[in-house]
């Protein structure tokens, strides 16, 4: 399965990157490494995930950092709508569906 961007999610997630790396160069690869392992399991299996909102918004944890993938499954395709924080903001993601 394929993969595709929301455009806000995109963008905050190229922001998270950088925050990252603004405080170590690692730290922001390690980051962008996380998501990217979290989203090819995603277009793996995305039934694996817990319903953030049924029937078909889902979420996954990013390994090691307190945000969480949330996608999708869109004609046969998986939408990432966010790359959310944990605790900031919450649900602010939703004017994407």
């Amino acid at each position: 399965m394929i993969h595709t961007f929301h455009p806000e999610a995109a963008t905050e997630y190229a922001e998270h990157v950088a925050f990252y790396k603004s405080l170590r160069k690692e730290l922001g690869i390690r980051f962008h490494e996380a998501v990217k392992l979290v989203i090819a399991n995603v277009c793996a299996m995305p039934d694996r995930y817990s319903a953030e909102f049924p029937p078909d918004i889902r979420r996954a944890k990013v390994n090691g950092f307190p945000y969480n993938v949330i996608f999708r499954e869109a004609d046969g395709n998986i939408q990432i709508l966010a790359v959310a924080h944990h605790r900031r903001r919450p649900l602010y993601w939703l004017n994407r569906v």
